[in-house]
């Protein structure tokens, strides 16, 4: 984007005329794209699972996780700081996950699923709250 462009696009937003798309960042330790196939069938499907890194325990914890819809939902690197990042939206709002490491696996199980053996849904930190509008 030009300075012209960026400057003449600070100016509407300041005026009102257009609307600043806000965007929730978070960093996580791990971004995995998960493809589970769970038999011949059954179709399988795509996820996105986030993880921190848990010291105590020497494991990834997962922190929360998103059906993977589309292409345009693969991280990809950011050359500037070393870091991947993933853009999406999640229910309206535009998300920007940024970690250092970024996995693909395939599997004949849900990993998210097993993984509330060790840490249940409602005591994982998720990801941040969408801003109040």
């Amino acid at each position: 984007m030009s300075v012209v462009s960026c400057s003449l696009s600070l100016l509407l937003a300041s005026a009102g005329i257009v609307e600043v798309e806000v965007v929730v960042d978070d960093t996580v330790d791990l971004i995995e794209i998960n493809h589970v196939s769970q038999s011949t069938d059954r179709p399988g499907f795509t996820q996105v699972i986030f993880y921190d890194w848990d010291a105590q325990e020497g494991r990834f914890q997962v922190r929360t996780w998103r059906m993977h819809k589309q292409i345009q939902q693969n991280p990809y690197r950011d050359w500037s700081n070393g870091r991947y990042t993933l853009r999406f939206y999640d229910k309206g709002v535009l998300r920007a996950v940024h970690s250092q490491a970024v996995r693909h696996t395939w599997t004949n199980y849900d990993p998210e699923l097993a993984a509330r053996q060790d840490l249940p849904v409602h005591q994982r930190r998720g990801l941040t709250s969408h801003p109040k509008r």
